[in-house]
């Protein structure tokens, strides 16, 4: 008997080299890890032989001819006990794998060829393979073209022919949207694609159609396509257990899918994963990866005596080190499962029952709908089995029905009808389960060729745009083409939209980049230079109502968006960025910034006319007109600590001369009172942030803005995501961990002064309603506030009473002590202590 392992990396030809002795034999049988993978290899041997000599089976799929004399199969579904003068056994690197290595070292140990059996897959598996099997033979294959690293591109920037490749179907989607915006369509290739759809999307991706692939991990198993670059747009997977970051070896499956036969290929990274590191690509360019050491295992000598028997049997440790036990695979979860539940503990008396139940735990959970779903389908199914013997057409009917294409299935609904008809194809191959097990495999099959077409459909009407394709061939007949532009600046060639002009400039729908795009663009920017041009000289003749100011940045006309404002050389006059295309001229450029800065300098003294007006306040003089310049430069609001000195300098007059420009002097700011307005803080805020902020890009700019505490809200938390200093300028004081209204902070201080008064001068007060009102907010809030403010808890009480400050009550204390001595000391020179008491008897006599 001949034993061969041909290990090599991808594109080394490995698969056409076992179709080649497979069908140089009478007989034969191919394992395939994947169903797409077994049904392409299987249309490649009945091209060879016809498909009257060609088995296929699958889990959810067999064509049986009459006599077939060779069987492709995937590795769990080859039958054993059929004797075949070839067996191959294709990624037997998956001996490894957690999910499934145990089927595949069960073929390694178990399975041959009577004349020759043959083991493909990675050079990684080669040691295990020689602790395993003695006599073998090694063939390596030397990969016939050279796989380089290409670095980090931007999806926009990927070359044609490249597949982009995520681990998940929401992220599958998420980039092909992106692309069909960008480059005008893309194919889906993923593993839970049926073999009809994902052959639709190949083809349609082969013949040209569109030059871009959207993929998962199932192109590495082996599947051939024209690819010149693959670019990894995740580098971390789900596994069934965690996340993960991709091994080099499992990276280089991949990226080995770039480059087919004696061309080169490359790989990369894109979207929002970081470069490889050098020892990775190093590994991957020579192909040069960490030896296997170890092959999963499961006992196959199942003892069913009881249910605790079989899962102890099926846990069962292996005698070789080499071989190490499986982690706990689908059907023995669900096992374990039913055996915790207790459900169907009473049924299970005998061997074949219990037989029955483990042929049922089996199968697969294509669904993924969760664990305890597919635990409860399986005593379903199994309840049915043993109360009847086999599933009635009736009973698969109900259940199978609800799987036709509907009018309103969008991809997802697709999808998961697909999923779960997969699992029903299973279960009516089963034929022992089935009195008319044809009829119904021909009805599954039907169901999921229908639910196919229909999801290939529905993916290239969502993926791919066809008029891109259509302007294809029209460039290669060198058709003229013709370019149209509507009312809503809408630009569309030969009836297909391009784009759209917004404001000055034109926002393209698709990447530049490609020749015939060139060739498109350069008949659109006639036409979009020419609606630019007339729109500007709309502009400059326009009246300045016609402009305004959103989101605190953005500048519009007409609704249009234009432009946003950058920083000045004042905080008060910022300067204009405007948004236009790269064609307009620098006069017209210059001309409309000139016009956006003379409405924008009227239009801030309107809305800011009280600072303003104290900034520009020529009649005040001397030590007035410096605090006044003082305050509109910190654009309306002081902390009074930082002028104190300065203060104490202004008399009356000054006081009541800044009085008439609103100025407001409390215990802990200086302000303009109508800075705190809405309308004043929507301006002020951002003006300081422009002015202020470096690097700050104008959408994290918008962030803090947005995160400022809204209209009428007179205290809050503090938000990490804004920067402390600008909570001043939106009319805020920090208290602690909160912020206060300037002007709230000032009334809150006048209610504790009241309440003092109350309190006959003691410098007690009780917090109450009106103070918790004023912040709009709890009494755990103000009483932190008060804290903060320096007031403290009188001890020893139940009522909630608080004092002044420490440092105003020892004051006050002193000066009660000073009038007590003075009581004291007679330092009276007309009086003694007898005659004022003799006054004082007097008096109050005459007033009887």
């Amino acid at each position: 008997m001949n034993i061969i392992a041909a290990l090599g990396p991808t594109n080394t030809g490995k698969t056409h080299y076992a179709i080649e002795r497979l069908t140089s034999y009478r007989s034969g049988m191919i394992g395939l890890p994947l169903r797409l993978l077994t049904k392409e290899v299987y249309d490649k041997v009945v091209k060879i032989v016809g498909p009257s000599r060609v088995a296929l089976i699958t889990g959810e799929e067999k064509i049986l001819p009459t006599n077939p004399q060779y069987w492709v199969c995937t590795v769990e579904s080859m039958p054993t006990d059929i004797p075949c003068e070839f067996v191959a056994v294709d990624e037997i690197q998956l001996i490894n794998d957690n999910e499934r290595g145990y089927i595949f070292t069960d073929r390694l140990l178990n399975l041959r060829g009577m004349s020759e059996t043959l083991f493909l897959g990675s050079q990684t598996s080669e040691k295990i393979i020689k602790k395993l099997l003695n006599k073998i033979r090694f063939h390596q294959q030397p990969r016939f073209s050279k796989l380089s690293y290409s670095g980090y591109k931007k999806l926009g920037h990927l070359p044609r022919r490249s597949a982009i490749v995520a681990f998940s179907a929401q992220s599958v989607y998420a980039i092909a949207e992106l692309i069909r915006r960008q480059k005008g369509g893309v194919a889906i290739v993923m593993g839970s694609l049926s073999p009809r759809t994902r052959n639709a999307q190949v083809d349609m991706y082969q013949k040209g159609e569109v030059d871009f692939l959207v993929a998962t991990d199932a192109i590495g198993m082996g599947l051939n396509l024209d690819l010149n670059h693959v670019a990894f747009a995740e580098t971390r997977k789900f596994d069934g257990r965690q996340f993960r970051k991709l091994e080099p070896y499992e990276l280089a499956q991949i990226a080995g899918r770039a480059g087919r036969y004696q061309k080169d290929g490359t790989f990369g990274v894109t979207s929002d994963v970081a470069e490889l590191d050098h020892q990775t690509i190093m590994r991957i360019e020579d192909h040069n990866f960490e030896k296997i050491n170890n092959a999963q295992w499961r006992n196959k000598n199942l003892n069913f005596s009881s249910i605790n028997d079989l899962i102890e049997s099926l846990k069962k440790p292996s005698t070789k080190y080499e071989l190490k036990n499986s982690p706990d695979s689908e059907d023995l979860k669900t096992l374990i499962k039913i055996y915790e539940n207790k459900s169907l503990e009473k049924l299970l008396k005998n061997k074949d029952t219990l037989k029955l139940l483990w042929e049922t735990c089996q199968i697969p959970d294509f669904r993924q709908i969760g664990h305890g779903i597919h635990v409860n389908v399986v005593e379903t199914i199994f309840l049915e089995l043993f109360e009847n013997g086999q599933l009635s057409d009736e009973w698969l009917q109900k259940n199978i029905k609800g799987y036709s294409v509907l009018e309103s299935d969008d991809i997802y609904n697709l999808s998961n009808k697909l999923s779960h008809i997969r699992t029903w194809s299973f279960i009516v191959n089963k034929e022992r389960w089935l009195s008319n097990s044809f009829h119904w495999q021909g009805k599954a099959r039907e169901i999921e060729d229908n639910l196919s077409d229909a999801l290939h459909y529905a993916l290239t009407e969502r993926f791919v745009d066809k008029s891109t394709t259509n302007l294809r061939l029209k460039f290669k007949d060198n058709k003229e083409l013709l370019t149209g532009l509507n009312n809503n600046g809408d630009v569309t060639v030969e009836g297909n939209y391009f784009g759209k002009i917004e404001g000055l400039r034109f926002i393209s729908q698709f990447d530049k980049s490609e020749v015939f795009m060139k060739k498109i663009y350069s008949s659109i920017n006639k036409i979009v230079e020419k609606e630019i041009t007339k729109k500007i000289l709309h502009i400059l003749s326009s009246d300045l109502s016609e402009f305004s100011l959103e989101n605190s940045f953005n500048i519009y006309w007409r609704s249009q968006f234009i432009g946003y404002l950058k920083k000045g050389d004042d905080v008060l006059l910022p300067k204009i960025q405007l948004i236009c295309d790269e064609s307009i001229k620098n006069t017209q450029r210059q001309n409309v910034e000139n016009k956006i800065q003379e409405w924008l300098i009227n239009y801030l003294n309107q809305q800011l006319k009280d600072l303003f007006k104290l900034k520009n306040a020529d009649e005040l003089k001397g030590n007035t007109k410096g605090f006044a310049y003082r305050i509109s430069e910190e654009l309306g609001t002081l902390d009074r600590r930082s002028v104190e000195k300065d203060l104490k300098i202004l008399d009356t007059k000054s006081r009541r001369e800044l009085k008439k420009y609103d100025v407001k002097i409390g215990k802990y700011s200086i302000y303009v009172s109508s800075t705190l307005k809405p309308g004043y803080g929507k301006l002020l805020a951002p003006l300081w942030l422009i002015y202020n902020s470096k690097n700050l890009k104008i959408l994290s700019m918008q962030e803090q803005i947005n995160s400022l505490p809204k209209p009428g809200i007179t205290s809050s938390k503090i938000n990490n995501k804004v920067t402390k200093k600008l909570y001043k300028y939106a009319g805020y004081k920090i208290v602690g961990n909160y912020v206060v209204r300037t002007d709230v902070l000032e009334r809150l201080d006048k209610l504790i002064f009241d309440n003092i008064k109350l309190n006959n001068q003691k410098g007690e007060f009780v917090p109450n309603n009106d103070m918790v009102s004023l912040l709009g907010s709890s009494l755990t809030r103000l009483e932190a506030i008060l804290k903060t403010l320096g007031y403290s808890k009188k001890k020893n009480e139940k009522r909630n009473i608080w004092l002044k400050k420490i440092e105003k009550q020892k004051k006050i204390t002193f000066k009660n002590k000073n009038k007590k001595n003075l009581m004291k000391k007679d330092d009276n020179k007309f009086f003694n202590k007898d005659d004022l008491i003799k006054l004082k008897e007097r008096l109050m006599f005459e007033q009887k």
